[in-house]
């Protein structure tokens, strides 16, 4: 695993991290990303916004964390 951290993506043998660089890199890969550079900044912009409310969420909200041997 990279970094030791979950989820893991690999293709063609190889493996990354990252699961928004994940999720960007899958929806290129399927044609579901924006038909003009705007429109990639555009769903950029809402992924980062999401992803930035999730982590000030995680302060809020106590978690609960399991090492994995």
């Amino acid at each position: 695993m990279p970094m030791g951290q979950m989820p893991v993506l690999e293709v063609d043998g190889k493996r990354v991290h990252q699961s928004i660089s994940m999720a960007r890199f899958l929806a290129k890969t399927v044609g579901l990303c924006g038909a003009t550079p705007w429109e990639d900044l555009q769903i950029d912009i809402v992924v980062d916004t999401i992803n930035d409310f999730r982590l000030s969420s995680e302060q809020c909200v106590p978690q609960f964390h399991v090492q994995c041997p």
